[in-house]
């Protein structure tokens, strides 16, 4: 008998057909990649992943796993022969770890491997006798018990584990499974958070960010970054973010634009800039933090108007959400504390006093016909700084080449 973790797949995966194995070996390399583990450390079985740890790992290894997409659970488990006689033993070692007096519980048994010679019923009502008679002040209870022994019979072995043991995983998708996208990372409560949502649904997820300086100051992109540190976490890889300089952009349309247009001239620049780096750099989507009726930016007019300046695929992952709920997946996702640190971005520093909540799209290309659009773009392209960062590193690379975008 040997303990391990037991990891089960999300079930949306288990729904992809001829796809299935293609998800489940990114998934598994994720798992790895975050556990710090070897290949040879892990076993795949369909719905199931096996992490061989050792005592010391398993604790690192449990929490590492709570932040792998398209893991739906997970736990320490037992692996013996598959046998009633060694899954009972395991069952008992489950049962004396609770150290739980007067407990109820239940036995659920799950035969993958159907050549097992014992029904999955017969099985429970043995295991749970075999409790029942080492703990005698237990009763069984199959509707809301204290304590779950669940045990899975499979070609070869058998696995026991204990309901307290077992830990909710993120669910959704492996990270890259559905390629590559770019998320405007603000420094604002939104926009990590739908970042986060994005690779919940199998992106790889970087992140660019409008640095205003000297309007605003560098703590303002030390932000930004932290803010990417905490997402490479959930990522279990670097994520790029790329600053873009974006003072000249601002103070030329403060100068040429009408108050009211402000911010919505500021987005239609930067999805211009975003546009050039996702042909460059190939991501197929962009994500952003807006959320329908939020702020005066965000109404379906105004909306719409901004989407109207590029040809590109935009994904939105908040829209529906109320601010509750927002902050509450900012806490919950760690990035929370960070976003509400007093730093201004660059759209606060500008902000207008009376934006308007219905633009179209012609207003805003009028307005823009009094801007050097095309210089100004290729300037906030052409100084992009590229930093590599990682949960607990942050590292200016070389400045991608982005002059052709």
């Amino acid at each position: 008998m040997n303990r391990l973790i037991l990891v089960k797949d999300a079930p949306e995966i288990g729904l992809k057909g001829k796809n299935r194995n293609r998800f489940r070996q990114r998934l598994i390399q994720n798992l790895l990649r975050a556990a710090e583990l070897p290949p040879d450390r892990a076993r795949d079985e369909p719905g199931r992943v096996y992490l061989h740890v050792s005592a010391e790992e398993m604790d690192g290894v449990l929490d590492a796993l709570g932040r792998v997409f398209g893991a739906h659970s997970f736990a320490p488990a037992y692996r013996t022969e598959p046998n009633l006689d060694a899954a009972g033993e395991a069952c008992l070692r489950i049962a004396e770890s609770t150290r739980l007096e007067n407990a109820s519980f239940g036995v659920r048994v799950k035969r993958a491997d159907r050549s097992f010679p014992v029904s999955s019923n017969e099985a429970e009502r043995r295991l749970g006798a075999l409790l029942l008679n080492r703990f005698p002040s237990w009763r069984v209870d199959l509707t809301a018990p204290d304590l779950w022994a669940h045990v899975e019979f499979r070609h070869g072995s058998a696995y026991a584990y204990s309901s307290l043991d077992e830990r909710a995983g993120p669910g959704g998708m492996p990270v890259g499974a559905s390629g590559k996208a770019l998320a405007l990372l603000s420094g604002g409560i939104d926009s990590p958070a739908a970042a986060w949502m994005a690779m919940r649904r199998g992106l790889s997820v970087d992140a660019v960010h409008f640095h205003s300086f000297p309007f605003t100051g560098e703590k303002a992109k030390e932000k930004c970054l932290n803010l990417a540190r905490v997402l490479s976490r959930w990522k279990t890889l670097p994520v790029n973010a790329y600053v873009l300089p974006f003072a000249e952009t601002q103070t030329a349309v403060a100068q040429k634009v009408d108050q009211s247009l402000w911010t919505l001239v500021f987005r239609r620049m930067m999805d211009r800039a975003a546009l050039r780096l996702m042909k460059a750099r190939r991501y197929r989507a962009l994500v952003t933090g807006d959320n329908l009726g939020q702020v005066a930016s965000q109404t379906v007019e105004n909306l719409a108007a901004m989407d109207a300046a590029v040809d590109m695929l935009r994904l939105r992952p908040l829209i529906a959400y109320d601010k509750v709920d927002t902050i509450a997946l900012a806490r919950r996702i760690g990035t929370y504390e960070i976003s509400i640190l007093p730093y201004e971005d660059c759209c606060t520093a500008f902000a207008p006093k009376q934006p308007k909540t219905k633009a179209t799209a012609r207003a805003l290309e009028q307005a823009e016909a009094a801007l050097p659009v095309e210089a100004l773009t290729d300037a906030c392209v052409n100084g992009a700084q590229l930093y590599r960062v990682r949960p607990d590193s942050v590292e200016e690379a070389d400045a991608p080449d982005l002059k052709n975008a």
